[in-house]
Order: structure tokens, then C-alpha cells, then sequence
């Protein structure tokens, strides 16, 4: 009884600060390093990235909020633009299906930090039932 209480405060130890962790990696990025995590993906999702090399994509990029996915209409079709204007003073564009695809890749990668994490603490946990000394008999020659 002793061990499977031990092994679970220890899991749940684990749990909470993988979590913790995980929410604190978050806050700890600004925006600009945000975007250079999120940039590979809206191009492997088939956004194209334009440089803010003309006046009017100059006017684009200073006309929409930095650093958000925004959704709009153009000529009728939905498109999806992606600001950065420090990084690369840039615009990302990309179609319904380049943003479905951006949608899956962000899902698999959640799924796949998950898988991480699960196996970490399961590792973790492994290693603390491995360390239970507990239930072994004291011996003072040890």
C-alpha cells in the first residue's frame, strides 16, 4: 500500500510540473519569438510568405495587427493573413486549404509533445518505483 501511495504522490508530482513548465515555456516567449516558432509551420502548410518590399504590402503589414492569424475575404474566396512585421517585415497569406492543413500540423504537434510528456512520466515514474526503498528490510551493514 505504502509503494502504490508513494508512486502515485510521485506521478502526480511529476504531472504538475510538467505542466507547469509546459504553461511557463509558453508565457516566457514574446511575440517575435513566437512567430519564429510559428513561421515553419504556416509555410509548410503552404502559406506563402511575402516581404513588405512594395508600398502597398508596406501598407498591408502596418494596416493589420501583428503576430494573429486574421481570416478575411478576397474576391470572394477566404484567405488568412499572418503579420510579422520585426522578424521578417513580412506577410503570410494562405487559402482555406492551407490554413486547414496549418490546422492539422498544429495538431499533430500537440499530439506529439502529448506522446512526449506521456512517456517521460511514465519514465519518471518508473525510476521513482525503481528508488522505493521503503519496503526493504534495514540492514546497518548497508
Amino acid at each position: 500500500m505504502r509503494k502504490t501511495v508513494s508512486a502515485i504522490t510521485s506521478t502526480s508530482l511529476v504531472i504538475c510540473a510538467v505542466t507547469m513548465a509546459a504553461a511557463l515555456d509558453g508565457c516566457a516567449l514574446t511575440p517575435q519569438q513566437k512567430a519564429l516558432k510559428l513561421e515553419p509551420t504556416l509555410s509548410a502548410a503552404g502559406f506563402k510568405m511575402l516581404p513588405a518590399d512594395t508600398p502597398k504590402r508596406q501598407e498591408v503589414l502596418a494596416s493589420v495587427p501583428p503576430y494573429q492569424l486574421r481570416y478575411f475575404i478576397h474576391n470572394g474566396k477566404p484567405r488568412y493573413l499572418y503579420a510579422d512585421p520585426d522578424n521578417c517585415n513580412c506577410i503570410y497569406v494562405g487559402n482555406q486549404l492551407a490554413y486547414q492543413h496549418y490546422e492539422q500540423l498544429k495538431l499533430d504537434e500537440q499530439m506529439t509533445n502529448e506522446q512526449q510528456q506521456t512517456a517521460e512520466l511514465n519514465q519518471d515514474a518508473v525510476m521513482q518505483e525503481d528508488m522505493d526503498f521503503s519496503a526493504w528490510p534495514y540492514d546497518p551493514m548497508w
